[in-house]
């Protein structure tokens, strides 16, 4: 790192990566978390709240499309900046469509909906990812990271959590799905001062009628991909970045209906699972993007996994405790800092593996894997539930983080950065 110690947190290019990660943490809680409170309270059972969780299939299959994000470049805007910006407006339009709706009416069109703000989300994240592998040096990838998870953080919890929770106590659901799409287009100033990174010019698609058809589906769609599963252990790779964040996603589809079942309001949700757990998140995530930094990457991914599983253990107490503020605190502290650190860490292992010629397309095929744990493989989150009650639904989501370690001690070990 060209500056020392903690200060590289306190650079101009972090504080891009904050701020880029910011709207990038709305539209998962809108589809999500507060999606399946917002549920809840309408009266859907728990198994259906559990189905919901498909809507979100778009963050597994982002690498389909991601080639459109490295080969096509948008007039006057830029490749990268360009669309930051289409994708960002466009969640914005999803976010103030839910609005008018409500799931009690029209379950089936909120959920419509919800999966194209979760399309347009995945598509914005091909491109802010891409971007910051373009723009930051090998050395600063973990503190990118940190800083990238932070920001999002901020929009995930603060802004959609807390701030959705809030409105939607005072005002209702629906208010607070609008209100929430005016935010997302204040985001998008930041992307004024955001310019295109050398990578990006370099390889940048070729202007338009110098290259046909078959060239360009070879060298952006098809080259990307035989590139990466061409390289030793591939497939153990992509089977480590499906897993590796399972146990924290097969949790987090049912927390909020858990919160509310055991007794918390709204506003004790947004306080302490939210409000709270920003900080714990944001610790977790600084002290793993220096781990990474200081130790290595490898050892980040191992101390992140074992933690993050272990942490769920945390939310059986809590169901013993029933709706205990300080149990609560307790609870979030832990689950939220190891979250945090697994977070900075598997960005950071993704990060290295991508070929900066194809980072777009390479870092949607990872991200996709690993968003694909949180979506299909937590399907069954609601039947689990329902038929094992609350205390074993948490054992079994500290189980499920075992496959990630098998795998992760049959990786290579990835590289100090």
């Amino acid at each position: 790192m060209h500056a020392s110690g903690w200060s590289i947190y306190f650079t101009r290019p972090m504080l891009m990566q904050f701020l880029l990660g910011t709207p990038s943490g709305l539209p998962l809680s809108l589809t999500a978390g507060i999606l399946t409170a917002w549920l809840f309270e309408a009266g859907i059972d728990k198994t259906s709240i559990g189905i919901f969780a498909a809507v979100a299939l778009p963050y597994s299959l982002k690498f389909i499309w991601a080639p459109l994000m490295d080969g096509v470049h948008i007039p006057t805007l830029g490749r990268r900046r360009g669309w930051m910006l289409l994708t960002q407006l466009a969640m914005a339009l999803f976010m103030g469509l839910m609005a008018m709706h409500s799931p009690a009416d029209a379950p089936f069109i909120i959920g419509l909906l919800a999966f194209l703000l979760a399309f347009a989300s995945a598509s914005h994240d091909i491109v802010k990812d891409a971007y910051r592998v373009e723009a930051l040096p090998p050395e600063q990838q973990g503190a990118g990271s940190a800083s990238f998870v932070l920001g999002y953080r901020v929009g995930n919890n603060l802004i959609a959590a807390v701030g959705a929770l809030y409105l939607a106590e005072y005002y209702g659901w629906q208010a607070s799905y609008a209100i929430l799409a005016g935010v997302m287009l204040l985001l998008a100033i930041p992307l004024v001062w955001v310019a295109e990174p050398t990578t990006s010019k370099k390889h940048d698609a070729a202007p338009h009628g110098t290259i046909g058809i078959s060239a360009w589906l070879i060298q952006f769609v098809v080259q990307p991909f035989v590139e990466f599963l061409r390289r030793k252990d591939a497939l153990l790779v992509l089977a480590f970045v499906l897993l590796y964040r399972m146990a924290d996603a097969f949790l987090g589809i049912m927390a909020y209906p858990f919160y509310l079942d055991i007794g918390f309001s709204k506003v004790d949700i947004a306080n302490v699972s939210k409000l709270y757990g920003l900080i714990a998140m944001s610790v977790g995530a600084l002290v793993g993007g220096m781990l990474v930094y200081r130790l290595g990457i490898s050892c980040a991914l191992w101390v992140g996994g074992i933690a993050a599983s272990i942490s769920n253990l945390m939310f059986v107490w809590q169901a013993q405790m029933g709706a205990e503020i300080i149990a609560l605190i307790a609870t979030i502290t832990l689950d939220n800092i190891s979250g945090g650190f697994a977070t900075t860490a598997l960005i950071a292992y993704m990060g290295s593996l991508i070929n900066l010629r194809f980072s777009a397309t390479q870092f949607a095929l990872l991200s996709s894997l690993s968003a694909l744990g949180r979506t299909w493989l937590t399907v069954p989150a609601g039947l689990a539930a329902e038929q094992l009650g609350w205390s074993g639904f948490f054992v079994l989501s500290t189980l499920l983080g075992i496959p990630a370690l098998l795998v992760l001690w049959k990786l290579p070990t990835p590289a100090k950065t």
